[in-house]
């Protein structure tokens, strides 16, 4: 059962959240990365996502964008909620890359989305 985002395996199960934390603080920002793509392209499978009538074009190239775009289509709280969990961890990442000019970009837009996590920057 590698990586399901399906819910908890056991107690032993790492989430994509804690491995990318724990990719980030070893140092594999790159590696973070990996993790992170995985879930946008788990996120854009979503038929929810398809159904808003959103241009997906942007979905990589700009996610922040989308984001916001997301969340003016009326998606759900529970869509926004994880894709501003998605764009707050793209920005930590470009940070550890030392790519401010794109960190702030999706940081700004999670925090616009209403991220609400009460975790640590």
């Amino acid at each position: 059962h590698l990586n399901s985002s399906c819910g908890p395996r056991g107690a032993m199960a790492e989430t994509w959240e804690e491995e990318l934390r724990r990719k980030l603080h070893q140092g594999e920002a790159m590696e973070a990365m990996k993790v992170l793509m995985m879930q946008m392209r788990s996120f854009s499978e979503k038929p929810c996502v398809l159904q808003l009538g959103i241009d997906t074009k942007s979905f990589y190239t700009d996610p922040a964008g989308f984001g916001l775009a997301m969340k003016e289509a009326g998606a759900s709280v529970d869509d926004i909620q994880r894709f501003s969990t998605i764009l707050l961890h793209r920005g930590r990442i470009f940070l550890a890359l030392q790519q401010p000019g794109r960190a702030q970009r999706d940081l700004r837009a999670a925090q616009d989305m209403g991220f609400g996590g009460a975790e640590p920057a």
